[in-house]
């Protein structure tokens, strides 16, 4: 018997999770990137590129004129190097989805990142004494955050830039009770 639980269509039957479930785990919920922080990440090096061509033709046209050309140039000269840096970060969440495979199990809390190598955290379940949401202030505008799970000691493991996080938070805490034996109910 197969315990298996599709999550969604995308869902990948040959992932490394899925490789490494033990006897009697299954897969409660597989958590996708959020389309929303993609987004916001794709947008900001865009922006800032913009601004900085836009001055920059800004600035030439009015060469002569020193008043206006200096805080158009000023602007050309920060938001270039910026869009660089930005749109280094930009391209990793543009491959966010494929990159990270974060995934909760009626066992345990599992983020995988596969960039070059190979890179897994997990926490058991009857293990987490603390669950964290972190927003910045672009992630609480468009709904997509991160979810730090804490152990006992300094364990612990990250899903990073997850759609609803509050949802996804209260998803988590349910299975904690369920693996700890408690009672869910309010």
């Amino acid at each position: 018997m197969n315990n298996t639980v599709a999550v969604n269509a995308d869902s990948n039957p040959n992932s490394y999770i899925q490789t490494t479930l033990i006897p009697g785990e299954y897969i409660v919920h597989q958590f996708d990137v959020s389309k929303n922080a993609q987004n916001v990440y794709r947008g900001i090096p865009l922006s800032l590129l913009f601004a900085a061509i836009l001055s920059f033709i800004i600035a030439l046209l009015f060469h002569n004129q020193v008043v206006i050309l200096v805080p158009f140039f000023l602007v050309a000269i920060i938001a270039g190097p910026f869009s660089i840096i930005f749109g280094l970060f930009s391209i990793k969440s543009a491959f966010a989805s494929s990159i990270y495979e974060q995934t909760l199990t009626n066992k345990r809390l599992i983020s995988i990142s596969t960039l070059i190598g190979r890179s897994s955290t997990e926490v058991r379940l009857a293990e987490i004494e603390s669950i964290y949401i972190n927003q910045g202030v672009f992630a609480r505008a468009f709904n997509y955050g991160n979810i730090i799970a804490r152990g006992r000691g300094i364990g612990g493991t990250s899903l990073i830039l997850l759609e609803n996080p509050s949802e996804a938070k209260k998803m988590i805490e349910i299975e904690v009770e369920k693996a700890k034996g408690g009672a869910i109910g309010g």
